[in-house]
């Protein structure tokens, strides 16, 4: 419960904010309504991102650092490390007053990379196994009731094992 003593923190410094807490919906709205967000883990920046919203992020592990630079934003990123009350005003400083040429920067990368990523997609769907078509499955042969597990599991004896 980290963040809650540094959000009352933040409120006392006459810094208005809403915290949003609750569903996977609730956060994307709560980023959906943000004009800038302030992260150390990578998955709100990404969420950040994917929201089109300029962030900054205290980065804990180079995964943070790396992500921005794939974004080619590599100063929306301070390495923990350097994340002292000097770095931290001058960074944010920077990025909160830039906020709009970060979301320009942002929307343009995320359209370059828009290509990338369904190729990607592409690929992953041809590794990944289609279902079997209904008429393909025989539940009496396909599969096997294991009551030390509790579970239906699909068979294996018609590939030459046996499950039990």
């Amino acid at each position: 419960q980290f963040e809650r003593p540094v959000i009352e923190f933040l409120r006392a410094q006459g810094v208005q904010l809403k915290a949003v807490y609750g569903t996977s919906g609730d956060l994307w709205e709560g980023y959906a309504a943000a004009d800038f967000v302030i992260c150390q883990m990578l998955h709100s920046s990404v969420f950040a991102a994917c929201s089109g919203k300029p962030f900054f992020n205290i980065a804990y592990d180079r995964k943070n650092m790396a992500f921005c630079e794939l974004l080619g934003l590599p100063d929306c990123c301070l390495p923990n490390s350097e994340a002292g009350l000097t770095a931290l005003e001058e960074r944010f400083s920077f990025l909160f007053h830039n906020r709009e040429a970060f979301r320009i920067a942002l929307s343009r990368r995320k359209k370059a990379l828009r290509p990338v990523q369904t190729r990607f997609a592409a690929l992953l769907a041809a590794e990944v196994p289609q279902p079997m078509a209904p008429d393909d499955f025989d539940l009496q042969e396909d599969v096997a009731y294991l009551p030390e597990a509790g579970a239906i599991v699909p068979s294996i004896r018609n590939r030459g094992a046996d499950l039990r």
